[in-house]
């Protein structure tokens, strides 16, 4: 194996200063490191640099201390071990395990502790736990845990940023193991003889792998291992955080804050405890619950310093009575809850001082309220695991707190509101009227948004006083000298109310529609966005009323309005107004009204187009610092794909999709990586003109283009790592397919879709994510061109072995979407059934609402299963029959469903009569005569 020279020693720690230290050309050098990443030697160069203690080259001077040379090498090392495992082989590896090793035993620095443990984890993701001892390097967990956690200062340091990233990067590895874990590290948290640093430390990590673990799938009744370790250490660690309340947390807030989220999301596993003692309930209810409340009390007067502490307390509480209240009663914290009503009258006060905007909120507010200030951000999404850190508190500046505070306040008064609503309106009416008659602002701008608050949990105490409210808010909003924020928060209040005022005083409606649309035109942004989201959610409320014909008469000042502001709305306002136009042109009732409308969101869309393609120039052609990317056409393409959808064009349509093509064909040229939102909306606009053009014109546009869209979806959706960018690329390709069919794709991009979803279909934890990528799977399965090929079938065997079937909640919804995408694909290739695991499909298929997605999916199976061998149809009728069962009389509504249920009924009569007479007469006998009359089967 290579050994490294001091020239090149001497090359790489110049690279390391000029990606690192130095970034003055920060093009050119990191077009030079990337030169070297090809070099199978520079992980071998890396790994010296990073492995050792002090400047392997005598003499070579430096403006920066040593540590932060090992710590780039050793990033640059993590990034580059996969690839350098490919061109060395293991011995590489080994050497790469064995410096990173040496350095996680006696680390310089945290910085270095927290490097050292990134590349063991890496380097134990690409082989495994075992292989560090068969491998001569080291046993690891032993080190882990006998030797660096009891080790003190930066060893234990060292060993916690390891096990916590081994859990977050390998849990399947590290399985039932996580328990054991976390017993030993949350143990090391209450050590009187451990350094308070040591103990938050320990106690940071813990938090870190639970609030990481709320990102699991929990509505499942089978866990995996991880899940299951987590589980059995709940318990423990449940105590650990009620001993470390009963101590105050050592007297330090940021621990205590820490302390107070970890029991919120602790909740969650009361269901796995073991029986718990009266007294321990006790315990727990005095120090989780009335020990919050009494943080709550005793702030409301001097919170300075204190405000994300109280917040925490709120949430606690909060999450606790949310959480009750969602299962029904049925949980294990219901014990938690008991006095929580009794409690109610003395938070009051707090809450409703807490309600208040604080100065910070309020400068921030008026800060950015001119609506000629773009909003600065765009969406993030976030990329998770190994980023967290333990050795520091990561406390929030007085602005977030402040906000922090307000916002947790609110949500524990609605809350509350549903929890018990007589208790939670006779505690607040009193404070809330009192606040509307104050000549301060702030206070009257409270008490709108705590009746806005309670507004959905005591909808009938506010009923006796509704007209009077409504008077009110429409006084605020219509009222010229009015603080910016207290119409604001009169408009949002008066939402919320939208369905009783809907309910009760209908004809109310034609004072608040016209009020709210004069105000899309204020100059205040806080303004249009709370007039336009209101307007918005009255609209909701009237569809869900079926009473959408009341907005007619308001119809043309609403799109005079909303056309007004059009050219002068950005960023999130803009995406809000365009939301609102969209529902408007559904009403549109003559022709030469719509064609104006059209005319208009063309021309302001070429002035948006213009502005995002200047700053797309700069930001990646030229290369300009400091550029913000304009990307208000991705709203203005909203309103137009609104538009074509009622009164379709097929020229506009392929235009702009051309334009949205060679745009992510450019994002992809240009390996654009640090803006998902940009690559998602790209995606996702394509997607949506994709489904405005006729089928013949898209499939002509995919072979003239040489199938450019699909090819850039494709890439973005196969490396990735964000999941959005994920939905969205698999949203373009399943479109193109469902519209177009085998000639959606070039030649050959069909396996190699089906070979990526493969893998990670059976490695996707998110049950969202995996939904989509069997409906890929089933697409693109449908529209094979020809035989199926090896590829084709593992997927679709990959994409099988995915479903289970004992979910619920949110799960189950995927889950059977999931059964219906297979179904899907026996519409075009019956003879899949054969490799179909039909129990877990038709379990799912049965426990799902009766729906077009289930019709359909009923259809192709059915259909697909009375075409199977006669032993194989017999063998899967016991388990097929739930899903008529499931469907009673309802597959009458759904065409052709009752009809396919039917034949396969006539079918298994006909080639298992047997079976067939044995499950009828076992059925009650009212249910029985049901399905032999309903279809036909006498």
């Amino acid at each position: 194996m290579y050994t490294p020279t001091e020239g090149d020693l001497v090359n790489v720690i110049q690279l390391l200063h000029n990606n690192g230290v130095e970034v003055s050309n920060s093009k050119a050098a990191y077009t030079q490191l990337k030169q070297y990443e090809s070099n199978p030697a520079f992980c071998i160069l890396l790994s010296a640099v990073f492995g050792a203690d002090e400047n392997p080259v005598a003499g070579m001077v430096l403006p920066v201390c040593w540590a932060q040379y090992r710590q780039l090498a050793g990033i640059t090392l993590k990034n580059n071990l996969t690839s350098v495992r490919h061109a060395l082989g293991e011995d590489a590896v080994k050497e790469a395990a064995r410096f990173a090793l040496k350095s996680l035993a006696n680390p310089p620095d945290t910085r270095i502790a927290r490097t050292s443990a990134q590349v063991v984890v890496k380097v134990t993701a690409l082989t495994s736990l075992e292989w560090w001892m068969s491998s001569g390097v080291g046993d690891l967990p032993n080190i882990l845990l006998n030797d660096l956690l009891p080790g003190g200062d930066l060893k234990t340091i060292a060993a916690l940023y390891c096990l916590q990233y081994l859990m977050e990067d390998v849990p399947k590895q590290i399985g039932e193991s996580s328990g054991q874990i976390i017993l030993r590290v949350s143990q090391l948290a209450v050590s009187q003889c451990a350094p308070v640093t040591i103990r938050k430390a320990a106690f940071r990590m813990c938090f870190n792998i639970y609030e990481q673990s709320s990102l699991l799938d929990w509505n499942v009744d089978t866990l995996s291992p991880l899940q299951v370790g987590l589980s059995k250490a709940s318990q423990s660690l449940s105590s650990v955080c009620t001993s470390l309340l009963e101590c105050s947390c050592c007297e330090d807030p940021a621990f205590m804050i820490l302390v107070l989220r970890t029991c919120s999301l602790l909740l969650d596993y009361f269901d796995f405890f073991t029986q718990i003692s009266p007294s321990e309930m006790q315990r727990y209810t005095n120090w989780w619950i009335t020990n919050s409340a009494q943080l709550i009390r005793n702030s409301q007067n001097s919170i300075n310093g204190n405000q994300e502490l109280v917040a925490a307390a709120i949430g606690l509480i909060s999450t606790t009575v949310d959480l009750y209240d969602r299962n029904g009663g049925e949980t294990g914290v219901a014990f938690l809850v008991s006095g929580v009503s009794q409690l109610i009258f003395s938070l009051a006060p707090a809450l409703v001082r807490y309600a208040l905007l604080s100065a910070e909120e309020v400068a921030s507010i008026m800060d950015t309220d001119d609506y000629r200030i773009r909003d600065s951000t765009a969406v993030s999404f976030e990329v998770n695991g190994g980023t967290k850190d333990i050795s520091e508190d990561n406390m929030m500046d007085d602005d977030a707190a402040a906000m922090t505070l307000r916002s947790s306040a609110l949500k524990l008064v609605d809350v509350l509101s549903t929890f018990s609503s007589d208790a939670t309106y006779q505690a607040f009416i009193g404070p809330i009227q009192q606040l509307w008659s104050s000549s301060e602002w702030r206070e009257r701008e409270a008490g709108i948004v705590l009746v806005g608050t309670i507004a959905n949990g005591c909808a009938h105490e506010l009923s006796a006083v509704l007209d009077s409210l409504v008077e009110q808010f429409l006084q605020f909003i219509s009222n010229p000298c009015e603080h910016v924020c207290v119409v604001s928060i009169a408009e949002w209040s008066l939402s919320r109310l939208s369905e009783t005022v809907l309910n009760s005083s209908p004809c109310t409606m034609d004072r608040i529609i016209p009020l709210l649309s004069s105000r899309l035109k204020s100059t205040s942004k806080r303004i249009q966005i709370t007039s336009v989201s209101a307007l918005n959610v009255i609209y909701g409320a009237l569809e869900n009323n079926g009473s959408t014909s009341m907005v007619m008469p308001h119809l043309p000042s609403l799109l005079e309005s909303a056309c007004a502001c059009l050219s002068v709305y950005s960023t999130t306002n803009l995406s809000l107004l365009v939301d609102f136009l969209s529902k408007l042109i559904g009403l549109l009732g003559d022709r030469s009204t719509a064609e104006r409308l059209s005319a208009l969101l063309q021309d302001e869309r070429t002035k948006r187009a213009s502005l995002f393609e200047q700053s797309y120039t700069a930001m990646y052609i030229r290369e300009e610092p400091n550029v913000l990317l304009d990307k208000d056409i991705f709203s203005l393409d909203r309103a137009m794909i609104a538009f074509i959808s009622i009164y379709p064009s097929n020229e506009v349509a392929i235009r702009n999709l051309s334009t949205w093509s060679d745009v992510l064909a450019d994002i992809k040229s240009r390996n654009v990586t640090d803006d998902a939102d940009l690559i998602f909306n790209t995606l996702l606009i394509c997607s949506a003109y994709t489904n405005s053009v006729s089928t013949a014109i898209l499939e002509e546009w995919l072979r003239s283009t040489l199938w450019g869209l699909p090819v850039s979806a494709a890439h973005f959706l196969t490396n990735s790592r964000t999941r959005e960018v994920k939905v969205a690329g698999i949203t373009v390709l399943c479109g193109l397919l469902h519209v177009v069919g085998s000639a959606a794709l070039p030649t050959g991009l069909h396996d190699t879709l089906m070979r990526w979803g493969t893998s990670e279909v059976s490695e996707a934890e998110d049950p969202q994510l995996k939904e989509h990528l069997v409906r890929l799977i089933g697409k693109t399965t449908s529209c094979y061109p020809g035989q199926l090929s090896a590829v084709a079938t593992e997927a679709l065997k990959a994409a099988n072995a995915a479903l289970r079937s004992d979910v619920f909640g949110d799960s189950a919804y995927y889950f059977s979407a999931m059964a219906f995408d297979l179904c899907s694909v026996l519409g075009a290739i019956p003879n899949c059934a054969a490799f179909f695991r039909i129990d877990t499909l038709s379990q799912l298929m049965a426990q799902a609402e009766n729906t077009m997605d289930k019709s359909e999916a009923t259809i192709h199976l059915f259909q697909a299963l009375v075409q199977l061998p006669a032993d194989i149809f017999s063998g899967v009728f016991s388990s097929t029959i739930k899903i008529v069962y499931s469907w009673q009389q309802a597959a009458v509504h759904y065409p052709g469903t009752k009809e396919a249920i039917q034949s396969f009924l006539f079918h298994a009569r006909k080639t298992c009569p047997s079976m067939f007479q044995s499950i009828l007469e076992g059925l009650p006998a009212a249910f029985r005569n049901m399905l032999v009359s309903f279809y036909q089967l006498q």
